[in-house]
């Protein structure tokens, strides 16, 4: 009976913590998304990391992520590659950019002799537009993991571009 009590409290907690890709509607911020986006015949393209803690993975993660929950053609590219390659040029095929903002800060408290310290890490998706060089405010993506900021993204961007114009507006 004590295992089975400890089991449950386990899987309370397992189920607990999980943390779904999916956000209200609510909290999806219209100032995001600039115009033109809802045309999903144009790639989107994904800021490609190249240096940073695990860069290489995270980039698999949120190509895997976009193709997951985004309807649209993606890609990859590093901002050296969307300046340098005459391709990202075409703005009828490439004329966004996803991109991360990520932020984080310690504090330190005194507790008598001694410091606590602690450390916060979060990060967001922002939209770049390559014809107006215009960056975006972010969607409110926004999660302490990459991996769910990355979901979240893929999945409010995707919802905002299948919205009705009437809810889309609000």
């Amino acid at each position: 009976m004590k295992t089975q009590f400890y089991l449950a409290i386990v899987l309370g907690l397992l189920l607990a913590s999980c943390e779904s890709a999916r956000v209200p509607a609510s909290w999806i911020n219209e100032n995001a998304f600039p115009p033109g986006i809802e045309d999903t015949s144009r790639i989107l393209v994904l800021q490609k990391r190249t240096h940073g803690m695990n860069a290489k993975g995270m980039n698999n993660h949120l190509l895997r992520s976009f193709q997951k929950y985004y309807k649209g053609p993606v890609e990859l590219a590093t901002f050296e590659e969307i300046k340098s390659e005459a391709k990202f040029q075409d703005s009828t095929r490439y004329r966004f950019v996803v991109v991360d903002d990520a932020w984080g800060g310690t504090t330190s408290t005194r507790v008598g002799t001694s410091f606590n310290y602690s450390s916060n890490y979060s990060i967001d998706y922002r939209i770049y537009d390559i014809v107006t060089g215009k960056t975006h405010q972010r969607m409110g993506a926004d999660a302490t993991t990459p991996a769910k900021a990355q979901d979240k993204a893929a999945w409010i961007l995707n919802r905002r571009i299948t919205m009705k114009p009437s809810v889309a507006a609000r």
